[in-house]
């Protein structure tokens, strides 16, 4: 199952990404809209914020939702990410080959920054990170680590992919694409830290 995270109002984010996904054939996805925080959290930091702590609470209904439905895995996209159609066809081909292998997996992350230990052999184009990276805007998460992630999430306050690099580094269990199938364009605004951001 594809979940889609759109505010109502972001339109200009969201409909260039299902017009991308309908081009893949990929028609099936259900858009999220996210619980609205109206106060602002304790101790906000940049990264940390009341739209951070809405993006937690989506994620949390999210995998309740999994859970609920038994689902073998889902993916998350935030609206904000662009695909890159070839990078997408070939990693569509290779996560196929990825789940019929008798492998243990928890997280794969089609966007990413500041992983820097990968181990030494790929597997269908995914590197194991053995550090942790950063970034929520499109991953895929297996039933394995449903409920050690929905528990996570709801202990700790903290942005999500501070929660994820934990897993990363707990559990040695999460890939990234090398050949990154989405990508955030650099100079466009980020409703989490509210400002034009370059990365």
């Amino acid at each position: 199952m594809i979940y889609i995270i759109s505010l109502e109002e972001s339109t200009d984010r969201l409909n260039p990404l299902v017009e991308k996904l309908r081009g893949l054939n990929i028609f099936s996805y259900k858009i999220v809209r996210p619980i609205v925080v109206e106060e602002e959290v304790h101790n906000p930091t940049e990264g940390w914020n009341k739209q951070a702590l809405s993006l937690k609470l989506t994620t949390i209904e999210i995998i309740k939702e999994a859970i609920e439905k038994d689902y073998p895995f889902i993916h998350i996209f935030e609206d904000d990410s662009v695909i890159d159609e070839k990078n997408y066809l070939k990693f569509m081909v290779n996560f196929n080959k990825f789940t019929e292998k008798d492998l243990n997996w928890d997280f794969i992350h089609l966007n990413w920054s500041n992983g820097n230990r990968f181990s030494l052999e790929s597997v269908c184009g995914f590197g194991r990170t053995l550090d942790g990276v950063l970034c929520c805007q499109s991953y895929i998460i297996n039933k394995e680590v449903y409920h050690e992630y929905l528990d996570c999430l709801l202990k700790y306050n903290t942005p999500i992919d501070e929660i994820t690099k934990y897993l990363h580094r707990q559990r040695k269990r999460s890939f990234v694409v090398y050949e990154k199938p989405v990508i955030h364009e650099r100079g466009k605004y980020s409703t989490i830290r509210q400002k034009i951001v370059n990365y």
